[in-house]
């Protein structure tokens, strides 16, 4: 699939990069850099073009160059804190979201990506030796539950302001393609 990256302040597919992007992120690994870029950057073409989560980071990691098969990309997936790199990764791409100065924008990346991890964790098989130990396993997914359902309450909300109160952007948004005002206007 071709991918336009012409609305992205940084090409993440040149053969090399502006000198800001490093500068920016603080990073200067070029593989790391381009997957910032394609999973992060408000107007990256990859969030249109797939609706999950994982497929996204997939995507943008096999572009910017890993090889899914051989690669370790773990760590830019699942965040663990048991990794390494687990809070430089979290601040380089803190430190994106921040350059691209859209609060709304930060706020919807780390609610969608606290939703899917509690998705993961609710999938997990409960188990337990003890009646009490099984119960407070289903009472924490209870509860975890009920977070995603005020994540969703919360995205609905930043959605809404994102688009300006525009029902129609808003689904545009929600279903992931995304809009500048000149692709509203037609332009």
């Amino acid at each position: 699939m071709k991918f336009d990256y012409s609305k992205m302040e940084f090409d993440p597919t040149v053969k090399k990069l502006d000198g800001r992007v490093k500068a920016i992120i603080g990073c200067d690994d070029e593989r790391i850099l381009r997957y910032i870029l394609l999973m992060y950057d408000k107007n990256s073409p990859i969030p249109a073009a797939y609706q999950s989560l994982q497929q996204r980071k997939e995507m943008a990691a096999s572009i910017a160059g890993y090889d899914l098969m051989k690669d370790n990309v773990s760590p830019l997936f699942e965040f663990k804190k048991d990794e390494e790199s687990y809070d430089e990764l979290i601040g380089w791409i803190s430190n994106y979201l921040r350059y691209q100065n859209n609060l709304l924008w930060c706020l919807i990346v780390s609610q969608e990506q606290a939703f899917h991890e509690f998705t993961s964790r609710v999938m997990m098989p409960v188990t337990g030796d003890k009646d009490k130990d099984i119960l407070s396993a289903v009472n924490i997914k209870n509860s975890i539950m009920s977070s995603q359902d005020d994540i969703i309450t919360r995205l609905d909300k930043y959605y809404r302001q994102l688009s300006g109160g525009d029902e129609v952007l808003e689904t545009q948004i929600k279903s992931r393609k995304r809009f500048t005002p000149e692709t509203v206007m037609n332009v």
